[in-house]
């Protein structure tokens, strides 16, 4: 009798020995975040919006497997009290590539690779929960006509 009960004590443990070890090996996977052509990361905080580096961020939280920054700690609660209701509307850039060292953000049109900086009055379009960028009302056109096609050919 003793001898099963260790057994079976030895195979729980074994049992929960592997679950916690295949739950600290799932990877963390930053969502708010976008790199820029020089390797440098950014993010747009969900909450508030706020735009920074990662590499100067102090606040993030993680819900699941999924780490999200803020641009400041006090988004953090809000944020981590009711995720979907920051989420809901989150919108990341789609077609951004780098952020000189004057804070513009520059961008390449989808359609022609033509690229700008990022102003008040710049066309955009949201599409799949992105931001993209365009150089003039005929790209944004000939991108809303086929946007599968322009992204594809962004990502080759």
């Amino acid at each position: 009798m003793f001898k099963f009960a260790m057994k079976r004590i030895v195979l729980v443990a074994v049992v929960m020995l592997a679950g916690v070890s295949a739950l600290a090996q799932e990877e963390i996977i930053d969502v708010n975040v976008w790199t820029g052509v020089d390797g440098v990361k950014y993010y747009v905080c969900p909450v508030m919006k706020g735009e920074g580096r990662v590499d100067e961020v102090k606040a993030f939280s993680i819900i699941g497997n999924k780490r999200y920054y803020h641009c400041c700690a006090p988004c953090q609660a809000p944020f981590r009290k009711d995720p979907d209701k920051w989420l809901k509307d989150f919108v990341m850039p789609g077609n951004l590539h780098d952020v000189d060292d004057q804070g513009r953000k520059r961008f390449h049109d989808p359609v022609n690779c033509r690229e700008g900086i990022v102003k008040e009055k710049t066309l955009n379009l949201i599409y799949n929960g992105k931001r993209y960028f365009f150089a003039s009302e005929k790209t944004l056109a000939e991108f809303e006509a086929a946007p599968v096609q322009y992204i594809e050919k962004a990502h080759e």
